[in-house]
């Protein structure tokens, strides 16, 4: 019997040590316990393995601004990654989509075939309306005006004396100066021995210049002396 009781109270005594030595466990690993429960609430950071070895120079480096071809580079990467990207990325406009009007030209003055339509509408020019006498021959000047696209001279003629004819010449200004000096050369247009006739005759176009034209009539050879003639003609510019 008294065994018995010994052996209950060593049990009850062997569990009140231990009980003990838990709860000084327990006090032993609180603090940590409050230490893990701290790092696990704070946010994460990350960290580069070798971010100590890493020296100012190298941390500063994403502040350093890139210039010269190598900004010219990185700007053409992006340039060329926002085409490439789809159409529905890019909004659109209508009001955009229209195109600019045409501008003049950097010093301001239009070019030669901009500036030919303000000839249209040029009142035509009365060359020779009278009757007059040639001897040797009778000249008359006309200018053509520069940017005229399809100048052209037309009338009629006759001479007033049965038989006696006259050459009829459209020369520009080399070529008069030629005739004039009784020099050969050859006429721009001419009808040659006639006692008359319509005549109707196309000019080259003055883009750039303003060219000047002489239309001459002559006294034909086999008809010698004075010849009377009437004439009729006008100098259109369209």
């Amino acid at each position: 019997m008294l065994g018995k009781s010994v052996g209950l109270v060593g049990g009850l005594l062997l569990l009140l040590f231990g009980a003990y030595i838990s709860l000084q466990s327990l006090n032993t690993w609180k603090p940590f316990w409050r230490q893990q429960e701290k790092a696990a609430a704070q946010p994460a950071q990350a960290h580069s393995p070798n971010a100590d070895a890493i020296g100012p120079e190298l941390k500063d480096a994403a502040s350093i601004k890139a210039i010269g071809p190598l900004a010219s580079a990185a700007a053409q990467h992006a340039n060329d990654a926002a085409l490439a990207m789809p159409d529905t990325a890019v909004p659109t406009d209508d009001a955009n989509d229209a195109k600019p009007a045409p501008t003049p030209a950097a010093n301001g003055t239009l070019s030669a075939l901009d500036r030919a339509a303000g000839v249209v509408g040029t009142p035509a020019e009365s060359l020779v309306h009278q009757s007059f006498v040639v001897t040797t021959y009778e000249k008359f000047p006309f200018i053509v005006p520069p940017h005229s696209l399809h100048p052209h001279i037309h009338g009629k003629f006759h001479t007033e004396d049965a038989g006696k004819n006259v050459d009829v010449l459209l020369m520009n200004a080399r070529e008069y100066e030629a005739f004039s000096h009784h020099h050969p050369t050859n006429a721009t247009f001419s009808s040659e021995g006639s006692s008359g006739g319509a005549i109707d005759w196309t000019l080259h176009s003055t883009l750039l210049e303003a060219q000047k034209y002489y239309l001459v009539f002559a006294s034909s050879q086999e008809s010698g002396g004075q010849t009377p003639v009437n004439a009729d003609f006008t100098v259109s510019f369209e």
